[in-house]
């Protein structure tokens, strides 16, 4: 498997119609990767774009930009709302820690 580009493009967001009230950063993640397990830090979208389908664009973004056999995060035990993206996004609950709740997604291999 080999690493990910030091760079990643605004693909992301080539689709999405201009409006004044957005300026160009909607949104951020921070990932610390590795090819067998990587790690979701966060992801960040403004408000005002949130429930457009546009996180669950971002994670399939996040998957092949930085192409991992699994991936961990953990989110706080009352973030329910984050709870249920992650689930949207395949991940599941593994577990808790403190008041955090640790979530863990396998991909397929091929």
């Amino acid at each position: 498997m080999e690493a990910p580009p030091q760079s990643v493009s605004n693909s992301l967001l080539k689709n999405l119609k201009p409006d004044p009230f957005l300026l160009s950063l909607i949104g951020a993640y921070i990932v610390w990767w590795r090819a067998e397990e990587s790690r979701l830090g966060a992801v960040f979208l403004h408000p005002a774009v949130q429930g457009q389908g546009i996180g669950q664009r971002l994670w399939r973004h996040i998957e092949q930009t930085y192409p991992a056999k699994s991936w961990v995060l953990d989110t706080p035990t009352w973030a329910v709302r984050c709870h249920h993206f992650y689930e949207r996004c395949g991940f599941t609950r593994a577990g808790a820690s403190g008041d955090q709740v640790v979530f863990r997604k396998r991909l397929a291999t091929t």
